[in-house]
This record gives structure tokens, C-alpha cells and sequence, in this order.
């Protein structure tokens, strides 16, 4: 059976609500003063799914998603790493 594209549509953008709502809250912890730094940040259709930091002074943010870049489902991300 197939199903209109109405629906497939709508059941991606449902599900991508849902990740993007659940990688929403930011944990914040400390682990000690760093050589480099990093941030990285994950899309899925344009949207911002993830965002995870890493300081030189040693805070990290991160919001626990744990999803990787599907390039082949035209998800994106960007990574920028600096030396401190």
C-alpha cells in the first residue's frame, strides 16, 4: 500500500519535532582546562537538531543527542576546532 506523500511529509517533520525537542535541554558540566576547543552542531532539513561546546576553560555543553549526520538524507552538521 502506498501512502500519499501528504502523510510521509507530515510523519518526517513529526518525527523530526520530536528529536529536535528532545536534544533540547542543555547540560552544562565542568572537566578541566583544555588544549583545544571545539563546537559542533547537527541539522536535519535546515533546522538545528544539536549543539555540543567545549571551551578552553573547560565547560562543556551538550545536549546529549547522540545522532550523526545522514548526509545521504540531506542532514548537514559543522565542526570548528581552535587551539587555546
Amino acid at each position: 500500500m502506498k501512502l500519499p506523500r501528504v502523510l510521509i511529509a507530515a510523519a518526517l517533520a513529526v518525527s523530526v519535532a520530536s528529536v529536535a525537542t528532545s536534544a533540547s535541554a542543555q547540560t552544562n558540566y565542568f572537566v578541566g582546562p583544555q588544549g583545544y576547543g571545539f563546537q559542533y552542531t547537527y541539522y536535519i532539513g535546515g533546522q538545528l537538531v544539536s549543539t555540543h561546546y567545549l571551551g578552553c576553560n573547560g565547560w562543556e555543553s551538550w545536549d546529549g543527542y547522540n545522532g550523526w549526520a545522514d548526509l545521504t538524507m540531506g542532514d548537514s552538521y559543522d565542526y570548528i576546532e581552535w587551539e587555546c
